[in-house]
C-alpha cells in the first residue's frame, strides 16, 4: 500500500514541475511550492509515513531557494534516514545542513546538527562495540547518545538508542532493564507512529515475557509484531517474530503448529541468504523435532532431530556464532541422552560449557549445568551430578529461568530420591511444583495449559510417591493431606478458573470491538467447518479451506488471550484457590456422602477416599494397567444387546481394582459417592461395576444398586460450584429442544449461494455419521413435558429446534435446558464439538451449535440434560479432564450436566428419561433421580448395562429441583 501511495505522489509532483516550467513560472512559485512540500513532509513524519516524507523533503530542496528552509529541510531529511536505518546518508545530510547553517550564523541549528551528528557518531560507535561482544563500552556510548538526544529533545534519537541498549542489557542477563527500555521505546515508538519501532519493541516484550514464561503475554506481542512486520513487507523481522512464535509453542506443547511457525521462518531467511538466521532456524527445528520424538516414542524422528542441530553446527562454527554454537550443542547432548549415548552426550554439553565460560551466558550456562548434571546422575556419579545441579540452581533464581528450573529441581530431586534422601527429594520435588504452577497461572487458554502441562505429571507423581512412602513409614494422616493437594494440583486449575469467570458478567467488560471480532470469528470458522464435511469438494480446495480454517482457530486462541491481557481485572476476578481436606469435609460432605478421588501413575496409581469424619489414601496398578483392565470392558458396555450382559466377569475384577480397597473403609451410613476421575476412568461408568459378592445371587447387585453416583472434573471445582447460589427467581422451569429436523435441505454459503445436492444428514454420512430423523425424541420431549406445567416450560422442536432459536432465547430464565438430538464429537480438536440441531430456512445458521458457540451464550440452569451420542466425551488432556461438551456448559454457568459416554438408542432413552423426570418431580435430588431411574431400567426388558451406564451426572447434583409440579 505505501509503495503504491510513493508511485502516485511522483507522478503529480512530475507534472506539476514540467507544467509549471514550460509555462514560464518563476521561480518565486517553485519557492511557494517547495515550502508546502516541506509542511506536508512533516505531516507525513508525524504520521510515520517516512518514505512518503523523503519522497516529498526530497523534491522540496530542489525547490527551495530560502537558505533557512534548506536548512531545515537537509535537517529533516536527516532525520528521515535515521529513522528508516540509512545511518550514513543521514550523517551527509546532517554534515551539509552543519555547515549551510554556520556559514548562514543560524547558531540554534548548527548546534542541533552537531549535536544530531554526534548522537550518530555515538550509535555507530555502540553497534561496533556490541558486535564486538565488548558490551560495557557499548552501553557507554548508547546512554551518552541519549543523553545527548535528550538535549536536543529528539524522541526519535532517544527511541532507537534505547532499544539498542535494551539488546546490550539481553546480552547481560539485566533483563528487567531490558524490559523497561522496550516499555519506554514502545511508548516513544507510538507517539512517533514508527511502526518498524513499533514491532521491534513488541518482538522484544514478547521475548520479555517468553524468558518470564508468561507465554500468553509474549504470544500477543509476537503476533501484533507479525502484523506490523508484514503490514511493512519486512521479510527479516517476519522470520524473527515466526521464530519467536514457534518457540512459545514448543513449550506451550503445540509443536504441530511450532513446525509450522519454524519452518516458514526458514523460508524466508534461506530466500533472504542470512546465515545467522538460518542457524538459528535449523536449531530451533531441531528441537521441535526433538520434542515430538520424545511425545511420539519415534527414533526416526529423533535421528531427523539430530540432522538439523549438526547442520546448524556447521554453519555456525563457519560464521563463529558462539551464541547458537552452545545452544546446539547443549541441544546436541540432548538427543544423546535420549539415545543413552551419555558419553557422547557429555563430549558435546562439556565443549557447549567451555564455549559459556569464555562468552558468560548465563541461561545457556543454566541450562548446560543441568543436562551435565542429568548425565552424571546416569552414570551414577552422584556428587558431580548434585553440584552441577545446584550452580544451576543458583544461576537459574537469579536470572528467574523458570522454564529451566522446574526440570532442575526436578532433577535434583531424583538424584536425592535414588540415594533414599527422601525429605530432600520431597523439598526439591514441591519447588520444581510451584514453578510449574506459577508458569501455568500465566497461561491464559484452556488448550494451551493443557499442552503446557502434557508431559510434567512425572513431577507430581513422583512428589506423591515420596509422601506416600513416608505415610507408609509413620501413618500420620498429614501426608494424606498432601498427596490429596498433589492430586489437585495434578488436575490443574484451568476449570476452576474459567468458572469462577463463568460466575461473573465478563462479557460486560469487553468494549464492542472484541465482542464484534469474536462474533464474527466465530461464524466464520464455523462456516469453514460447514465446507470441510463435504466430501465432494475438490482436494485443492479443501486444503485451501484447512490452512484458512488453521488460521482462523489461531485468530480465535489470540483474540481471547488479547481480551485476557487488556482486561486484567478478568484474571484477578478468576484467581483460582485449591481446596483443603477440612473445606471439603466442612462444606460438601454428610453422613451419607463420599468423595473418591484417582490419580494414575506411570509407575503407581492413588486413590484419596474422603468422608465427613476421616479419609484415606490407597495405592492402586500403574495407568497402563488400568487402561488395558478397562477398555475390553467399555466395549462390552457399548455394544447393545438384549440378552445377559457378558461383561460379568470384567466388570467385578475391575471393581477389585478399583474400588474393593475402600469396601472396609466406608461405613454403612454411606449411600452417595462423588468421583472424581483420571485419564481412562473419564470413560468408566462405575455405576456398572458388579460387586463380586453378589455374583451368584440371582439379583445381580451393580455399584448403583448400593449408592447415587455423581462425577466431577476435581473437588476444588465441585466446591466452587456448590458455592454458587442462584438468588434470583427462575421465570421458567425447562427449555426443551427436541426432534431436530434432519431431512435433506440446501445449505447457502457465505454470499447466498446454494450449494446443490448437500445437505447435513448426506454431509455427516459420508463422515460416518447416521444423522437419521429422532422420532423418539420428540416422544422424549412429550414426556418430560407432561410434569411440567404449560405457563412453566417452552418447547421447541423440529423446524423450531434450530441454532438461532437456541441462540435468541434467554437462556437464563430456564432452571433446566434438555437437548434431545444428535452430536457430533470431535476428539481431536474438542472445541469443533457440536450439538446439531435444525438449519434455519434463510441458511444463516449451518445448524451445527460448535462449542465456541456455545461459550458465547450465558446460562444459569441448576442442570442441563445433554440427551445425545457421547456429549461426555471429548479429548483427555493431561491434568484437565475431558475437554468436551460437558466442559463448556461449567464455563457459561450451569451446575450440573448429564450427558452420555456412547452412542444411545432413542427408543429406550425415553424411557430412561421418563423415569428421570418422574423422580425428580417427586422432590428427589437430581443424583438419586438418575439412579432409581436407571434401577427402573435394570429391571426392564432393557437391563443391559447399554441402555442406562452411559448417563452421567456431573457437578452440584445432591438437591432436589423442589420447584418441579406435576399437571
Amino acid at each position: 500500500m505505501m509503495i503504491k501511495r510513493t508511485v502516485v505522489w511522483f507522478v503529480v509532483f512530475c507534472v506539476v514541475v514540467v507544467g509549471g516550467m514550460s509555462a514560464g513560472v518563476q521561480v518565486g512559485g517553485g519557492e511557494q511550492k517547495g515550502k508546502e512540500l516541506l509542511k506536508k513532509g512533516d505531516i507525513e513524519i508525524n504520521i510515520g509515513e517516512f518514505e512518503n516524507a523523503l519522497l516529498l523533503l526530497s523534491h522540496a530542496l530542489e525547490l527551495l531557494n530560502n537558505k533557512s528552509d534548506i536548512v531545515s529541510c537537509k535537517m529533516k531529511l536527516g532525520l528521515i534516514y535515521w529513522n528508516i536505518g540509512k545511518l550514513q546518508k543521514s550523517v551527509e545530510f546532517y554534515n551539509e545542513a552543519y555547515s549551510d547553517a554556520k556559514n548562514l550564523k543560524l547558531k540554534e541549528k548548527y548546534e542541533e546538527c552537531l549535536i544530531a551528528l554526534e548522537i550518530n557518531r555515538l550509535y555507530r560507535k555502540g553497534k561496533a562495540l556490541y558486535k564486538q561482544r565488548s558490551f560495557i563500552n557499548a552501553s557507554k556510548c548508547f546512554e551518552e547518545a541519549i543523553k545527548s538526544a535528550e538535549i536536543i529533545g529528539s524522541e526519535a534519537y532517544i527511541l532507537k538508542c534505547k532499544r539498542l541498549l535494551s539488546v546490550v542489557y539481553y546480552e547481560i542477563s539485566d533483563f528487567e532493564n531490558f524490559f523497561l527500555l522496550n516499555q519506554e521505546a514502545l511508548k516513544l515508538a507510538q507517539n512517533l507512529k514508527h511502526k518498524k519501532e513499533i514491532g521491534d519493541a513488541l518482538n522484544h516484550l514478547g521475548l520479555y515475557y517468553s524468558m518470564r514464561c508468561n507465554y500468553s503475554h509474549a504470544l500477543v506481542n509476537y503476533l501484533e509484531a507479525l502484523k506490523i512486520f508484514r503490514d511493512l513487507k519486512y521479510d527479516e523481522s517476519i522470520s524473527a517474530c515466526l521464530n519467536n512464535l514457534a518457540t512459545i509453542h514448543k513449550y506451550l506443547g503445540s509443536l504441530q503448529k511450532a513446525l509450522e511457525y519454524q519452518t516458514d521462518a526458514l523460508k524466508i531467511d534461506r530466500k533472504l541468504g542470512n546465515k545467522v538466521y538460518i542457524s538459528m532456524d535449523l536449531n530451533n527445528l531441531g528441537e521441535i523435532y526433538r520434542k515430538k520424538a520424545m511425545v511420539e516414542g519415534d527414533k526416526t524422528i529423533l535421528y531427523k532431530s539430530l540432522m538439523n542441530f549438526i547442520d546448524c553446527l556447521n554453519i555456525v562454527q563457519e560464521i563463529g556464532e558462539n551464541n547458537t554454537e552452545i545452544q546446539v550443542m547443549n541441544n546436541i547432548g540432548n538427543v544423546y541422552i535420549y539415545l543413552k549415548k551419555y558419553h557422547k552426550a557429555l563430549l558435546y554439553l562439556l565443549m557447549g560449557l567451555n564455549k559459556v565460560n569464555k562468552h558468560k551466558n548465563k541461561e545457556s550456562e543454566c541450562m548446560l549445568l543441568t543436562n551435565i548434571g542429568i548425565v552424571y546422575s546416569k552414570l551414577n556419579r552422584n556428587f558431580e551430578s548434585e553440584e552441577c545441579f545446584l550452580k544451576a540452581i543458583k544461576i537459574g533464581e537469579r536470572i528467574r529461568a523458570n522454564h529451566i528450573l522446574w526440570e532442575t529441581y526436578f532433577e535434583l530431586g531424583q538424584n536425592f530420591e535414588r540415594m533414599k534422601e527422601y525429605f530432600q527429594a520431597a523439598s526439591y520435588y514441591e519447588k520444581a511444583i510451584d514453578v510449574i504452577d506459577h508458569i501455568r497461572d500465566h497461561i491464559l487458554l484452556d488448550v494451551n495449559k493443557a499442552g503446557f502441562s502434557e508431559r510434567k505429571l512425572k513431577v507430581y507423581e513422583r512428589l506423591i510417591k515420596v509422601y506416600y512412602y513416608f505415610y507408609l513409614r509413620n501413618s500420620e494422616k498429614e501426608y494424606v493431606k498432601k498427596i490429596y493437594s498433589v492430586i489437585e494440583r495434578a488436575k490443574t486449575r484451568t476449570l476452576i478458573e474459567v468458572l469462577r469467570e463463568s460466575r461473573i458478567n465478563i462479557s460486560d467488560m469487553f468494549d464492542m470491538n472484541f465482542k464484534y471480532q469474536e462474533i464474527i470469528l466465530s461464524q466464520k470458522i464455523a462456516l469453514c467447518l460447514q465446507q470441510l464435511i463435504n466430501n465432494e469438494i475438490p482436494e485443492f480446495k479443501r486444503k485451501m479451506i484447512e490452512i484458512e480454517l488453521f488460521e482462523l482457530e489461531n485468530e480465535y486462541r489470540d483474540l481471547i488471550s488479547k481480551i485476557k491481557i487488556f482486561y486484567p481485572e478478568v484474571v484477578n476476578l478468576i484467581s483460582p484457590g485449591l481446596s483443603d481436606i477440612e473445606n471439603i469435609q466442612n462444606q460438601l460432605l454428610d453422613d451419607e456422602t463420599a468423595i473418591i478421588e484417582y490419580f494414575l501413575g506411570e509407575k503407581q496409581s492413588y486413590l484419596v477416599v474422603i468422608l465427613n469424619s476421616k479419609y484415606e489414601v490407597f495405592e492402586l496398578p500403574p495407568k497402563i494397567k488400568i487402561q488395558n483392565s478397562i477398555r475390553a470392558y467399555l466395549r462390552a458396555l457399548e455394544t447393545p444387546s438384549r440378552k445377559n450382559f457378558r461383561g460379568i466377569l470384567a466388570s467385578m475384577r475391575i471393581y477389585r481394582e478399583l474400588f474393593a480397597h475402600i469396601d472396609g473403609f466406608m461405613p454403612e451410613t454411606i449411600n452417595r459417592l462423588v468421583i472424581v476421575p483420571d485419564g481412562i476412568l473419564h470413560y468408566l461408568p462405575f455405576e456398572a461395576l458388579v460387586i463380586p459378592s453378589s455374583f451368584k445371587s440371582n439379583n445381580r447387585n451393580y455399584l448403583i444398586t448400593k449408592y447415587s453416583i455423581s462425577y466431577s472434573p476435581s473437588v476444588s471445582s465441585l466446591l466452587l460450584i456448590s458455592k454458587q447460589k442462584n438468588k434470583n427467581h427462575f421465570e421458567k422451569e425447562i427449555l426443551m429442544i427436541g426432534n431436530p429436523d434432519y431431512q435433506t435441505k440446501s445449505i447457502l454459503s457465505k454470499d447466498q449461494k446454494r450449494v446443490k445436492g448437500t445437505s447435513l444428514k448426506n454431509i455427516y454420512k459420508l463422515q460416518g455419521y447416521d444423522l437419521k430423523p429422532l422420532p423418539f425424541s420428540a416422544r422424549e420431549v412429550k414426556v418430560i413435558s407432561s410434569y411440567f406445567q404449560k405457563e412453566n416450560k417452552k418447547i421447541l422442536i423440529n423446524n423450531q429446534a434450530n441454532e438461532s432459536n437456541v441462540k435468541n432465547e434467554l437462556l437464563k430464565e430456564y432452571r433446566i435446558i434438555h437437548f434431545a438430538c444428535h452430536a457430533l464429537l470431535d476428539e481431536i480438536i474438542p472445541y469443533q464439538s457440536a450439538l446439531v440441531l435444525s438449519q434455519n430456512k434463510d441458511g444463516e445458521e449451518d445448524g451445527l451449535l460448535h462449542v465456541g458457540e456455545i461459550s458465547t451464550l450465558r446460562v444459569r440452569a441448576e442442570l442441563i440434560v445433554l440427551s445425545a451420542c457421547q456429549t461426555g466425551k471429548g479429548k483427555i488432556a493431561t491434568g484437565e479432564g475431558v475437554l468436551g461438551l460437558p466442559r463448556i456448559f461449567f464455563y457459561i454457568g450451569a451446575k450440573s450436566i448429564i450427558s452420555t459416554l456412547w452412542k444411545i438408542q432413542d427408543k429406550p432413552t425415553v424411557m430412561f428419561m421418563g423415569y428421570f423426570y418422574y423422580y425428580l418431580s417427586k422432590g428427589v435430588s437430581l443424583a438419586q433421580a438418575l439412579r432409581l431411574a436407571k434401577l427402573d431400567m435394570i429391571k426392564s426388558k432393557f437391563s443391559h448395562p447399554f441402555y442406562w451406564a452411559g448417563f452421567v451426572i456431573s457437578g452440584k447434583c445432591d438437591y432436589p429441583l423442589l420447584s418441579l409440579a406435576s399437571n
